[in-house]
């Protein structure tokens, strides 16, 4: 919710309205899987098995050379990748090994600061070379994001002295804007709460859609999932779970990896997690947890 995936898109978009190249690869696309994430990098850009991942640097590199450009490979939110996302840690190594022979790429990812020491072997974000740390919008650039939210989507505001830290997270901001899209409106707590609402609905109804259909049975083994999920954190007083243990127990409390009746990805747990922006996972330690993406959730 601090901006991370914004940011990514923001200079993808720059360099493409620029007349430049650039390439956004999401994170949660990449599975932790035997497959290789080089191979599923390619997969996901659709590129025959007749080219190698080199194959595409070269023509990649090439394109930069003509441009006259170095071009941004962003992969967003490596903390994403499911079911962990230690399969970074050696593949990032690898993918910064391939990239140094090419003078027009570079290589930009983000992730979760917690996931630091997972993926880079650093106990803080900030200890890593060329890094930097996103805190949500400040007193500087909060009020231009808002108005270019609300133009984007068209939204008219009756009362303008509405209190902008109201959206000081960017998710908040996204929400809202997405929920009243073309509206006029009355900015108030209880309505951006009511956009939350409106928003977790929505999210539930896009996680349970098969074939382009909402499926009923799922939607409700969802919305009793998330129910079950919020009760535990209000009864302990926290604000996450144990992940995948008790994470799966909530939401998908017949399956047993050791007896598969289905596979992982077909899980209630892993669609709602794989969906990104209902909950998200957090690492502290050697232990990962599950919780909403945000606290107002």
């Amino acid at each position: 919710g601090s901006g991370k995936t914004n940011l990514a898109v923001n200079i993808v978009d720059k360099f493409l309205q620029n007349g430049k190249p650039g390439l956004l690869i999401v994170a949660s696309e990449i599975k932790n899987s035997v497959t290789p994430i080089r191979k599923q990098i390619l997969d996901l850009l659709e590129i025959t098995n007749e080219y190698n991942f080199s194959d595409f640097l070269t023509c990649l590199n090439n394109f930069g050379c003509i441009k006259q450009t170095k071009i941004p490979i962003i992969i967003d939110g490596l903390n994403e990748t499911q079911p962990t996302a230690e399969i970074w840690e050696k593949e990032l190594n690898y993918l910064q090994q391939d990239m140094k022979n090419y003078n027009y790429l570079f290589l930009i990812t983000t992730c979760r600061n917690s996931y630091s020491e997972q993926i880079f072997n650093k106990k803080d974000i900030q200890e890593i070379k060329y890094s930097y740390q996103l805190n949500g919008f400040d007193d500087e650039n909060i009020v231009n994001a808002i108005k270019k939210y609300f133009k984007k989507y068209e939204i008219k505001v009756k009362n303008p002295s509405f209190d902008p830290e109201l959206f000081k997270n960017p998710l908040i901001l996204k929400i809202f804007s997405e929920i009243y899209k073309g509206k006029e409106i009355l900015i108030t707590q209880p309505i951006v709460l009511d956009a939350i609402d409106q928003y977790v609905s929505s999210i539930i109804e896009k996680t349970a859609t098969e074939n382009n259909k909402v499926n009923r049975l799922l939607c409700e083994k969802i919305k009793e999932g998330v129910s079950k999920f919020s009760l535990e954190l209000w009864s302990t007083n926290s604000r996450e779970v144990r992940y995948p243990q008790r994470f799966y127990e909530i939401f998908d409390p017949d399956y047993k990896p050791e007896i598969p009746i289905i596979t992982q990805d077909k899980t209630v747990s892993y669609k709602i997690m794989d969906e990104g922006l209902l909950v998200k996972r957090e690492i502290s330690g050697t232990n990962e947890y599950a919780s909403f993406v945000y606290d107002l959730i």
